[in-house]
């Protein structure tokens, strides 16, 4: 299995579903911002400030996504316990 795997996910596979949709979603939206920076990079005039901040958002995203994605999930499997 791949995806978000956290002990949330791993504890009921409709939190694994739930909280993997998220992510993905999230996902897609930073691919869609790292595309529009580096479509706009060479109307920068190619300077190396202008990567060196795509990698800082491709880093930073990748790291905010992961803890949304945990949170998201510990939080799907607290609301599913309170149901069941």
């Amino acid at each position: 299995m791949c995806g978000l795997r956290v002990p949330a996910t791993f504890a009921d596979e409709r939190v694994w579903y739930e909280a993997n949709a998220g992510s993905g979603r999230d996902l897609l939206v930073l691919g869609v911002v790292l595309i529009a920076i580096t479509i706009a990079i060479p109307f920068t005039g190619f300077n190396v400030v202008a990567y060196i901040a795509w990698a800082v958002i491709a880093l930073a995203g990748a790291i905010v996504t992961g803890i949304v994605g945990w949170l998201r999930a510990n939080r799907l499997l607290k609301e599913r316990r309170q149901t069941s």
